[in-house]
């Protein structure tokens, strides 16, 4: 049985003695005074001790709250952190303060931000291994409307890893071309797709971290308009595509437990949410990771566009655009992601525990060994279906029979299992 909060406060009061200085080397700026002391009486003991609630002792390192530190909702806004004057004072506004609540919010908030950083950055990843659409020229033209749209010259690569191919995508990506522009290109209209193979890895990290989520669709307001005109490796025209009419992003909600599941809209906490938008430069958005409250008013062109769904609605849905190849990188990404969580000591110790410097290492961490893994099963699918392989037919068959092994290692069977748990909750 835990230790009642009154006799902690007591004892805490009783081992606590107040510093002897003068009311001239307190500084009463202290970002700790927000909301510090509920009851009149806990706020009289601050002033007889320090001379008011949250000051700062001159010349001394205020201490921050190690739970919910460096808390950062978007990737636009600052770490901010709640700063107490001593060790004690923090336990005494965790106890009978207002921080409790602030404290369980914040680390929700930062958990959330954590997860969309690591999604976005596997994506960028994914795309910039997996992909095979090269950028051949770039122009801007204006509209009827008046606007201006960037005009994508694109060449589609079947293959990117045998030898012949290989060289051709090389020179294509030689071009002097923008990093940007590039990256433009890689998130067009991926948007669905980023959603498609990222399901089972956010399934799988929403039941370690207590989290949900929920995909999003809508018009989207759209800052850089773009299209893409594609063309094969010849040269000759094959298809132009503009903006989709709806964007689909994943958003991130905290839930009481790992076995909670939000199905109805209304029952969402929005004011709590985090969307992750993986393709958003496409768009001409400045950042990926976002609280609900700045994505909202800004990114949304009609309110009454948006249509929330279960997790699991577009891997559900039937497309057999590069679904083999699909299925490759999402076995190739839960293996990896799987392994290297293990190594680091788990999902709630990476999210949670983890300074900011310690959780940027994990999630590069995890990068490396995803590098290895895409690069892998980008050259096994080039060469066991390129007709311009170099392989035997044996070495195919072998190269097949390993890409069926990896289907049954541990790390995709686990996030596959937490798919399938959240989906027979819907």
């Amino acid at each position: 049985m835990g230790i009642p909060s009154r006799i902690i406060l007591r004892r805490i009061s009783q081992a606590w003695h107040p510093p002897r200085i003068s009311p001239a080397s307190l500084n009463a700026g202290c970002v700790s005074s927000l909301g510090f002391a509920r009851s009149e009486a806990l706020a009289n003991l601050f002033r007889e001790h320090v001379g008011s609630c949250g000051v700062s002792l001159v010349g001394t390192k205020p201490y921050a709250c190690p739970t919910c530190r460096d808390m950062q909702s978007s990737e636009a806004s600052g770490r901010t952190s709640f700063y107490y004057c001593t060790p004690d004072h923090y336990l005494l506004s965790l106890l009978h303060g207002d921080h409790l609540d602030d404290c369980r919010d914040r680390l929700n908030q930062r958990t959330q931000f954590r997860v969309g950083i690591l999604v976005t950055a596997i994506i960028d990843l994914c795309l910039e291994l997996i992909g095979h659409h090269s950028l051949y020229k770039v122009c801007s033209y204006v509209t009827g409307n008046g606007k201006v749209m960037d005009r994508y010259i694109v060449t589609r690569h079947n293959c990117r890893s045998c030898p012949t191919c290989k060289g051709e995508w090389e020179r294509a990506n030689a071009a002097l071309q923008s990093d940007v522009d590039k990256k433009r290109l890689k998130h067009f209209e991926r948007c669905v797709w980023a959603v498609k193979i990222t399901t089972h890895l956010l399934a799988y990290l929403c039941q370690e971290l207590g989290v949900s989520f929920i995909e999003l669709d809508f018009a989207p307001s759209i800052q850089l308009p773009m299209e893409a005109f594609y063309r094969s490796r010849e040269g000759k025209m094959e298809m132009r595509h503009s903006h989709a009419s709806k964007h689909t992003v994943l958003v991130l909600l905290h839930s009481l437990s790992s076995h909670d599941f939000i199905m109805d809209r209304a029952e969402v906490n929005w004011k709590m949410a985090t969307v992750i938008d993986p393709t958003y430069v496409q768009m001409g958005y400045s950042e990926s990771v976002t609280s609900w409250s700045e994505f909202y008013p800004h990114k949304i062109r009609a309110r009454t566009s948006v249509n929330a769904y279960c997790p699991g609605r577009s891997l559900e849905k039937s497309s057999d655009e590069d679904f083999g190849l699909m299925e490759d990188i999402m076995v190739a990404l839960n293996n990896a992601t799987y392994k290297v969580l293990g190594e680091l000591g788990g999902c709630v110790k990476l999210f949670k525990h983890w300074a900011d410097e310690e959780f940027e290492q994990g999630v590069d961490r995890i990068l490396e060994e995803l590098q290895l893994a895409f690069r892998h099963t980008r050259r096994s699918w080039d060469g066991r279906n390129c007709n311009r392989s170099p392989w035997s037919q044996s070495m195919k068959d072998r190269e097949k029979q390993h890409a069926v092994n990896k289907w049954f290692e541990e790390g995709n069977q686990v996030m596959r299992e937490a798919y399938r748990s959240m989906r027979s909750r819907v």
